[in-house]
């Protein structure tokens, strides 16, 4: 015999509840695929992203981010000679704002504008227009003395232009006439050409001051070194040495526009559209803006988007090998330079970890450069024999956030290959 099942009966409540309409996504508080393949990794990226998002308390100063871009750049299944990129988008432009971040909001990328740098460096090497041995004092204006030996040694050197891209120049990582500070957060567009010929004495007891090594002998930062290398660059390229160094022309024509990332630029003193406004560290004012446009952007001057720098990334990996910028971003990542923690750690602005190294990520050797501002902080990883990178922009005012032990480190270990089988025959050769 067959009984019929009673309906359940409901509430009122119970009924109106069930016929609300679903609340809509809070979009401070969630990643989005910014692409198909994004949304393959979203379960992944998201539940780490969630531990930075927004304000949190468990962290000493207080961490501060409103909104995070990523990309995962890594053969296509089927087809490894063509590069599959994966990016997500997390949170909104600004603490306690609604906009989303979106895969072509700016943010400013800080020193991983010193990769623009470097590309542009070897460019013009290749073309012989100058050498990485060339001394940077031949660059320098009448009147105008590079150090060559610190104050406590006997042991004198020039600095070249290659060893300001390998910070083995011995130069201090900021100079004692800077314009830039707490009171002057936007200081660095005030930094002329003027200032950076003359910081070989001003704010110094004495010229030798400025090195920590003699040149060429140990690693030590220097976004001194970088600023150097980027103004006498944009003045031999652009054959002038009047106003503001063009550095922007330097960049578009030799690095970011071979490479199509036309939404790349020189950040300036008022946001830019769309932006993601920096996450001001306590005692700085809104919009605490980097603003370094002027003679010391070589150093970190460059806004940009999760969308060129996935083109930078897929490019460095040599997913297009065919264009005429391939030779120069070979040459950034070799490790002939001494490093931070061996002999031959460091290449033009890439800093090399091999697998040995206790703090390593990876079986295999990784690449990367951190960026980071008043608010805003990048990291770009790239693991050349696996094919694979990783690049993550945010306007956190704390560097981990995307660094080895946060966001990025997470996602290298979940994510990125273990072996060289993830390439194609001749990509992942070097």
């Amino acid at each position: 015999m067959a009984f019929a099942l009673a309906a359940a009966v409901l509430s009122p409540v119970e009924w109106f509840s069930s016929h609300l309409p679903e609340a809509a996504a809070d979009p401070a508080s969630e990643c989005r695929a910014g692409n198909a393949a994004g949304a393959k990794i979203l379960s992944t990226v998201e539940p780490e992203v969630m531990k930075y998002l927004g304000v949190h308390d468990g962290f000493t100063p207080k961490e501060k981010s409103s909104g995070i871009s990523i990309a995962i750049v890594t053969p296509t299944p089927g087809i490894p000679v063509k590069p599959d990129i994966a990016i997500v988008n997390c949170g909104v432009t600004t603490l306690g704002g609604g906009d989303q971040i979106t895969s072509t909001t700016p943010f400013e990328i800080g020193s991983e504008t010193k990769l623009f740098t470097a590309t542009a460096l070897a460019q013009l090497a290749r073309r012989r227009t100058v050498s990485l041995d060339d001394k940077l004092q031949q660059y320098l204006p009448s009147g105008i003395t590079a150090p060559t030996k610190k104050c406590s040694g006997t042991a004198s050197a020039d600095i070249t232009l290659g060893e300001l891209a390998e910070h083995n120049a011995g130069l201090i990582d900021d100079p004692k006439n800077v314009t830039w500070g707490k009171d002057h957060p936007q200081g660095h567009a005030n930094y002329t050409r003027d200032d950076l010929w003359n910081s070989f004495t001003q704010g110094l007891a004495q010229p030798c001051d400025a090195l920590e090594h003699t040149p060429g002998t140990a690693w030590s930062y220097s976004n001194w070194g970088f600023a150097l290398l980027g103004t006498v660059l944009a003045d031999k390229y652009t054959r002038t040495t009047t106003g503001t160094p063009n550095y922007p022309k330097l960049i578009k024509d030799l690095v970011t526009g071979p490479l199509g990332m036309s939404q790349t630029v020189i950040g300036g003193t008022s946001p830019a559209a769309g932006m993601a406004l920096p996450s001001c560290p306590k005692d700085f004012g809104p919009p605490c803006l980097w603003a370094n446009n002027n003679a010391f952007a070589g150093a970190g001057g460059v806004l940009s988007n999760i969308n060129d720098m996935a083109k930078f990334v897929s490019a460095s990996l040599g997913f297009q090998r065919n264009i005429s910028i391939w030779p120069a971003l070979l040459q950034t990542q070799q490790g002939v330079a001494i490093g931070q923690d061996c002999p031959k750690c460091q290449g033009l602005a890439w800093q090399i970890t091999p697998p040995t190294n206790p703090h390593a990520l990876s079986p295999l050797t990784v690449l990367d450069k951190d960026g980071g501002t008043w608010g805003s902080h990048s990291h770009t990883f790239i693991i050349p024999k696996a094919c694979w990178g990783i690049t993550l922009l945010s306007n956190s005012d704390q560097p981990f956030t995307v660094g080895p032990d946060g966001i990025g480190g997470a996602l290298i270990k979940a994510l990125a290959p273990r072996t060289t089988a993830n390439c194609a025959a001749g990509i992942g050769k070097r």
